[in-house]
C-alpha cells in the first residue's frame, strides 16, 4: 500500500488503531483508524459505501498517532492503547 507515494506495510490492527512499517523498516508508525460513513454524493449522482481510513497529516500526532524508529517501541504503544479501550 503507498501513501503519497511512500510504501506502507500493515504489522498489526485492531478495530481503531494500525502499525505500519514505513519505507521498508526505516520507521514505523501508529495510526488510528477512523470509520467514515456511507453516503450519496449529489454532484457525482453517486452512492459511496462505509469505508475506513486513517490519521491524515492534519489528524497525526493530535489523535494519538505516533511514529517510531523502533518496532518495539511501535508495537507497546499499540497494545497500550488498545488496552485502553
Amino acid at each position: 500500500m503507498n501513501f503519497n507515494g511512500v510504501p506502507y506495510e500493515l504489522i498489526k490492527r485492531s478495530d481503531t488503531w494500525a502499525v505500519f512499517s514505513v519505507q521498508g523498516d526505516r520507521r514505523y508508525e501508529v495510526l488510528r483508524i477512523y470509520i467514515l460513513p456511507k453516503y450519496y454524493d449529489r454532484v457525482w449522482w453517486q452512492n459511496f459505501p462505509e469505508r475506513e481510513t486513517v490519521s491524515g497529516e492534519g489528524q497525526f500526532m493530535r489523535d494519538g498517532s505516533k511514529f517510531f524508529s523502533s518496532e518495539q517501541q511501535a508495537l507497546d504503544y499499540f497494545n497500550k492503547l488498545i488496552s485502553l479501550v
